[in-house]
């Protein structure tokens, strides 16, 4: 059997520090050289921000606090004695970046491998590629409000700045959930104030509907909200105060969006003519358009452009286990010619096109990434967006006016980001190069200041790597057989055995507790959470990932079952289950166990595990496994709490 570690006494107070944080401060603790009372930046190019943005050759830029003190002229301004300084010649300081559409629950894979992100670890990332303020746009709201409020009590040091939607709104069945993600559901017009001013209550920053049925580049669509309930939704969100920002692909739905009065379309409408009398409602209206052109174009650009995924961006802050599949010849070659690749690559002209009409006659367009959707990567996915907006035609400053000054205004931030000016937070951004001439330099980044605090990329970069080896798996013992238990999770190490969120039911999140009941401290993995009980296949839950990109495929093929600890807040029912490479469309092998309040091992079979889905029933191999996890039981509904220890495989 396997023992618990224990610790010398010289661990004990760091190990106590370190796991008693939520699992997003193991990956969300202060990340940056420690903020200097004062900093300056000494014959830098100065980008002020905004549409228009000023801009100041060999200037002076004084940080003091987390604030910009002065900005000016190198003759003017000079650096106050016993400041950090950091050289500037030959480089362009700017505002830090904006982006109005990101899911940081989203990993960016493919659509056939799911894989849970960690949340923290993308912002984190989007914060390494400069982007100092973002907008999630539908997300489990248990962590994505605790996230955006941790952040702004300061506990995260170093993040971007977190806006929220929490979970989107969409039809019965409708676009937004198909992903995992759960959407907020309205079944009748009558319903949307409750609905909103659930949102409202948590604070949410502004308000998502999904009011087309998604069905992009010719996929199926999904059902989809009516116009009373449009209606309804935005009357709703007005009367809290919240913007409403309206998905609609479709041109039609568009037109019917800006008439039922949206603050922002989330997507430039695809499918449908678009006309000049759209253009001129937009600009009467001066509704926003958000147009996520960096994941339209990934849907093509991702298997036609053999250099997508050789940037240094790229290459640094985007998890190995979700580059690895995009990188398959095979899939490749055949979703190049795959109908949605083909209809977006044939329809990409046109929106650029579209978009600088929109530019053209005063529309506002706002950047947005949509982040998080395949080969869509938080933070690099920015660069892509800018150089887009070039590509349509806009000028290099024009486009980085628009993610900078005017994306705060659509926040509430002017006059606090968005601008290199006295009295704005030091949100900044130094760069190699001149980016507004060559939108490219924008890449080559120096430096990101979030706050007055020097992020230190170099550890996000670490972090990022680590995902695609930092899981726990047996080691022979030189018999040339695996041992009789083989310890997959004990949880001793975080960094080395953090689960990735499972949110299809509902939402969780997970943290290491430190517990000193023997005397000496042991950890263990403390799943809270909340089930949706409509959810097909089962609650809440976490995924421990076993199949890691970059490693040779395990051999599992000899044990016969699952062994763990367990134990529950409240007595319960929950479901132990495996993901396999034998099965698609998140199907999965399970059984149930009762958990306790009381700890208890238990040892599951596989040959008890039966397929969940409604894919085509397949045998169980153990040699496809992939993954084990730990849900709430399918039907469920509430607030859960499930304790997890020494997760192994017996034979």
């Amino acid at each position: 059997m396997h023992e618990k570690r224990r610790f010398p006494d010289r661990w004990r107070a760091r190990r106590a520090a370190c796991c008693a944080l939520a699992l997003f401060a193991f990956y969300g603790a202060e990340q940056g050289h420690a903020a200097e009372r004062v900093h300056a930046f000494v014959g830098v190019r100065v980008f002020t921000g905004g549409a228009a943005g000023e801009v100041l050759e060999d200037a002076t830029v004084v940080v003091r606090d987390g604030r910009i003190e002065a900005v000016g002229p190198a003759a003017e301004v000079a650096a106050p004695p016993g400041a950090a300084v950091t050289e500037g010649r030959g480089r362009t300081l700017l505002p830090g970046l904006i982006d109005l559409h990101v899911h940081l629950g989203g990993p960016a894979a493919r659509f056939d491998r799911p894989l849970r992100g960690d949340i923290v670890l993308h912002a984190e990332q989007a914060a390494a590629c400069g982007v100092t303020a973002l907008l999630d746009l539908n997300a489990a709201e248990m962590l994505i409000f605790s996230l955006r409020d941790a952040q702004r009590a300061g506990t995260l040091a170093g993040l971007p700045r977190i806006f929220s939607a929490g979970a989107a709104i969409s039809a019965p069945g409708g676009h937004g959930g198909e992903g995992g993600f759960p959407c907020r559901v309205l079944q009748d017009a009558r319903d949307a104030p409750s609905l909103v001013g659930a949102l409202a209550a948590q604070r949410a920053d502004v308000v998502k509907i999904m009011f087309d049925g998604g069905g992009w580049g010719g996929e199926p669509p999904f059902p989809a909200l009516d116009e009373a309930c449009l209606a309804a939704l935005i009357t709703a969100a007005h009367e809290h105060g919240l913007k409403a920002v309206v998905h609609a692909l479709d041109v039609g739905r568009a037109r019917a969006a800006v008439l039922a009065g949206a603050d922002a379309l989330a997507h430039f409408p695809l499918e449908g003519e678009f006309a000049d009398d759209l253009v001129d409602l937009l600009a009467e209206r001066q509704v926003a358009v958000i147009p996520t052109l960096a994941a339209f174009a990934a849907v093509f650009r991702a298997v036609d452009d053999e250099l997508y995924f050789a940037d240094s961006l790229v290459e640094r802050f985007v998890d190995p286990r979700v580059l690895r599949p995009f990188l398959d010849a095979e899939w490749r070659a055949a979703e190049r010619h795959a109908r949605r690749a083909c209809t977006f690559r044939e329809r990409w002209r046109s929106v650029l096109d579209g978009v600088l009409a929109l530019h053209r006659r005063g529309v506002p367009i706002l950047p947005g990434t949509d982040a998080g959707c395949p080969a869509t990567f938080h933070g690099e996915a920015m660069h892509r967006e800018l150089a887009a907006l070039v590509e349509a035609g806009l000028e290099p400053a024009a486009a980085l006016g628009l993610a900078t000054g005017a994306a705060a205004r659509f926040l509430g931030l002017e006059g606090r980001a968005g601008a290199v000016r006295p009295g704005c937070e030091a949100d900044l951004l130094l760069v190699e190069g001149n980016p507004l001439r060559r939108i490219e330099d924008l890449r080559r980044i120096v430096l990101v200041m979030r706050a007055g605090l020097v992020l230190d990329r170099e550890v996000v970069a670490l972090r990022t790597a680590r995902q695609g080896a930092g899981f726990l798996a047996f080691a022979p013992d030189g018999s040339g057989e695996p041992p009789r238990h083989t310890v997959l999770f004990d949880f001793e190490d975080p960094a080395g055995t953090l689960p990735r969120h499972d949110l299809a039911g509902g939402a969780s999140a997970a943290r290491a507790v430190l517990d000193f009941g023997a005397g000496d401290p042991t950890i263990f993995l403390r799943v809270d959470g909340e089930a949706a009980g409509s959810a097909p296949l089962g609650g809440a839950g976490i995924l421990l990932a076993l199949d890691v990109a970059g490693e040779p495929r395990r051999d599992f093929a000899r044990f016969t079952g699952v062994r763990f600890r367990a134990r529950s807040g409240a007595s319960g029912e929950y479901r132990v289950f495996v993901h396999s490479r034998a099965v698609r469309d998140g199907d999965h092998f399970g059984a149930a166990f009762a958990a306790g309040r009381a700890w208890r091992s238990y040892f599951i079979p596989f040959a008890s595990m039966a397929q969940i889905g409604h894919g085509r029933r397949k045998r169980f191999d153990v040699s496809e496994m992939t993954g084990v996890g730990f849900a709430a039981a399918p039907g469920a509904s509430g607030i859960f709490r499930l304790d997890l220890d020494d997760v192994q495989l017996y034979r």
